[in-house]
């Protein structure tokens, strides 16, 4: 197919939703359940059309890379409830519709499996055991990342309570991968294990305190194994323990946000020590419809000695694999230091615009440019400079029902010194349009 079939089918598909949804502002979720007594059938319909266009954003002037895509994602599932019980089942379809046997083809599998119990004898407690997603304070290390063609699941068992001014979630599990040959699986040579608690301090502020662990074995890849920096093989025990409060202010019109992890442990010979922090402060206008400007600083340690070791460099997890660090999806929280300004507005009740700007360093020069899948952008830098670039973004979204939301984003990536040193591209451009029904 090419990019004018990819193209004109995108816009099709957006015509033909828009037209039976006029611009409104967003109305209440339809209540689509079906009640047979106490037994309560709820269907659940997702469907995404998504066109890209990306140009060098492998930062590299010698790889081939698909320049346009569409990608369609298909979800069908069915929630089923009756008294304190409840079980969940989806299944997603991810196709790739331009370009043949890529990485965003997910064919049909399970994406969400289990069984819960919701409030069992009055109590403020619910449990889920199967595949499910996980979303958790600000995604920054645990995240379901719906941007991809195959949302991410876990295969797992998760308590929470809720004590109104008080949640607390503890869940072990591990990560399930995506097989296009295969049925999808979870590998328990990786497990994910965490505490997670979230406070009410006033109507107005929140703190969250947490503790996550990482446990890979060895040989869970067996071409690439787990090394230390000496070479030697072995296990990795990854503990990230962290703290996040956010809040408001009325007057003047304040909002703000800070994180702070830090993570240790041990990888294979090598001694774990990393820390990554984020800043946000937000100011609402006295204006019409409010815009809202805001800043945003991030910072990820890198390891700048690959002898000593010590382990250094921060991963964040299971974080989002989209945003927060710009839509171009170059960096993630890992070996950086970002300061981004932007603006949002709210042109119509149904219609929002953001404008963005960020600028970005290497932590450390001596470790690697990671983006947001965890691909090596930029391997280790002997010396230079730090500054990596710089990018200017826009992202406008029209909700016109609770059913259909509409989006379509563009960026531009300008190298920055540490780039240009090792690299004939200067410059990187993606775009995205896309329409999503979500019943």
């Amino acid at each position: 197919m090419s990019f004018r079939h990819a193209l004109l089918s995108s816009l099709f598909l957006i015509a033909a939703l828009s037209f039976a949804s006029p611009l409104s502002a967003q109305a209440d979720v339809p209540d689509n359940a079906i009640q047979l007594g106490e037994l309560r059938l709820t269907p659940r319909v997702d469907v995404r059309l998504r066109s890209e266009l990306r140009d060098d954003l492998s930062l590299d002037a010698a790889t081939d890379e698909e320049r346009w895509r569409l990608l369609m994602r298909t979800g069908i599932g069915m929630r089923l409830s009756f008294r304190a019980f409840e079980a969940l089942v989806d299944l997603t379809d991810g196709r790739e519709l331009v370009h043949e046997a890529t990485s965003a083809d997910a064919p049909l599998d399970f994406t969400q499996a289990y069984l819960g119990l919701r409030r069992p004898l009055g109590l403020p407690l619910s449990v889920k055991l199967g595949r499910q997603a996980m979303n958790l304070g600000s995604r920054r290390l645990i995240s379901t990342s719906s941007w991809s063609n195959r949302p991410r699941a876990w295969d797992a068992l998760r308590f929470d309570t809720d004590f109104q001014r008080l949640q607390l979630t503890a869940l072990v599990g591990s990560e399930v991968k995506v097989y296009r040959d295969d049925f999808d699986r979870s590998d328990f040579g990786e497990t994910l294990w965490g505490f997670f608690s979230s406070m009410e301090i006033s109507p107005r502020s929140h703190v969250e305190l947490y503790v996550f662990g990482l446990y890979r074995t060895a040989d869970l890849d067996p071409g690439n194994p787990i090394r230390g920096e000496d070479g030697a093989k072995g296990d990795e025990h990854r503990i990230t323990p962290g703290f996040r409060a956010w809040g408001d202010i009325e007057s003047p019109a304040l909002d703000w946000e800070f994180e702070l992890a830090l993570q240790f442990g041990q990888k294979a010979s090598d001694t774990i020590h990393a820390a990554a922090l984020h800043g946000a402060l937000g100011w609402r206008m006295p204006l019409s419809n409010a815009p809202r400007l805001g800043v945003e600083v991030n910072y990820a340690s890198g390891d700048p000695d690959a002898e000593d070791g010590l382990a250094q460099t921060f991963v964040p997890l299971y974080g989002t694999t989209h945003e927060p660090y710009g839509i171009a999806d170059l960096f993630r929280w890992q070996n950086m230091i970002e300061v981004s300004p932007s603006l949002s507005l709210q042109l119509h009740p149904a219609v929002s615009a953001r404008l963005e700007h960020h600028t970005y360093w290497l932590a450390e020069t001596g470790d690697d440019w990671v983006n947001t899948s965890g691909k090596v952008l930029r391997p280790a830098l002997a010396s230079g400079s730090s500054h990596a670039g710089q990018e200017v973004s826009a992202i406008i979204t029209w909700t016109p029902s609770a059913l259909l939301k509409v989006e379509g984003g563009i960026s531009y990536f300008i190298a920055g010194e540490a780039l240009r040193q090792t690299s004939e591209v200067k410059s990187a451009t993606f775009g995205y349009v896309s329409a999503a029904f979500r019943l």
